[in-house]
C-alpha cells in the first residue's frame, strides 16, 4: 500500500518525538490536513 512508511514515520515523529503538526507537514511536505488525518487514524 502507497504511503504505509510515510505514515508509520509521521506516528512514530508525532507521538515519539513530539513533533508538532506543522513541522511534520514541512518536513514531509504535505498539507496539514493530511498529517491530522493520518494521525487521527492511526490512534
Amino acid at each position: 500500500m502507497k504511503g504505509t512508511t510515510l505514515e508509520h514515520n509521521i506516528v512514530t515523529l508525532y507521538h515519539g518525538r513530539g513533533w508538532s503538526e506543522r513541522r511534520l507537514s514541512g518536513e514531509f511536505g504535505i498539507s496539514r490536513s493530511r498529517v491530522k488525518r493520518i494521525i487521527e487514524r492511526r490512534d
